[in-house]
């Protein structure tokens, strides 16, 4: 049976029925208090009744504190997903409430997302926060449909059809020649993965392929270590820019007198921005 009470400034409804927890909400007026347990009672009846009491009064960031602490350290990635998750933590999404993390939440945050991430780190991003809604829905009793699943997940980018001429490749095969004895083809082994770029060779290797060595440094961190290179921008607010993209950066540092003026982008694909005034 469902009754009713003064709670401060509005009414507090309650529910008790056999075999269920007991339903507790506030309402401002006592009528919105009795629609309420009317509706609750009738999905009671019906055999059709599950309780959202934990998705309610549970925040995504304490769910998400909880998986830091409980589940991400048995993972072998775990150092790199904390830093990814203690990331997630500082936005507006972690103080939502279980029951009120919608499609619509998620999408914003994708959105947001994507004005300082690459499209693969943010496709990343919602992978883990589905995975950590499942869990609490299978292991926590948190009542809610997944709304990662619900959205439109970012496009990837055209991936890398660009081939070393030979000239680049001779340069290639020549810094990264071992002294005093046979030189490996070390184009084939690059490309069929039994042997990487070492990162303490970048400087030289990007001057023997005449290439931004921001560039290739982003492109091997992205290739070899994709979430400490996530992890790297997340804590640094910011991303290594190469010559090119740092000419782009200073034009528009002059043009709007340092001012931080917003821009527009046209044409994504055309990089073309308007600086709004």
């Amino acid at each position: 049976m469902a009754t009713f009470r003064k709670h401060g400034r509005g009414w507090q409804a309650r529910v008790r029925r056999g075999g269920y927890p007991d339903e507790v909400k506030t309402f401002p007026s006592k009528a919105d208090a009795e629609r309420w347990a009317r509706a609750i009672e009738g999905d009671m009846d019906r055999g059709e009744f599950v309780s959202r009491t934990e998705a309610e009064q549970t925040t995504f960031g304490e769910i998400i504190q909880r998986y830091i602490e409980t589940i991400t350290p048995k993972k072998r990635g775990h150092v790199e997903e904390t830093v990814r998750l203690k990331a997630t933590l500082r936005h507006r999404i972690a103080k939502l409430s279980m029951a009120n993390l919608t499609p619509q939440e998620v999408a914003d945050y994708r959105d947001g997302r994507l004005l300082v991430c690459k499209a693969n780190t943010v496709i990343r991003d919602l992978a883990v926060i589905s995975s950590i809604i499942n869990h609490a829905r299978r292991e926590w009793g948190i009542v809610i449909q997944n709304p990662v699943e619900m959205i439109r997940k970012p496009m990837m980018p055209p991936g890398r059809d660009r081939v070393l001429s030979q000239a680049e490749e001779g340069r290639l095969v020549h810094e990264l020649a071992p002294t005093g004895r046979r030189k490996p083809n070390i184009i084939t082994m690059f490309k069929n993965g039994s042997t990487k770029i070492p990162m303490n060779r970048i400087g030289p290797l990007a001057k023997a392929l005449a290439v931004d060595p921001a560039h290739l440094l982003r492109l091997a961190m992205s290739e070899y270590l994709p979430d400490t290179w996530d992890a790297i921008e997340d804590i640094m607010q910011s991303t290594v820019l190469t010559a090119n993209e740092l000419k782009l950066v200073r034009a528009y540092r002059e043009v709007t007198g340092d001012s931080d003026a917003e821009a527009t982008v046209i044409n994504r694909d055309a990089v073309i921005a308007i600086v709004a005034a």
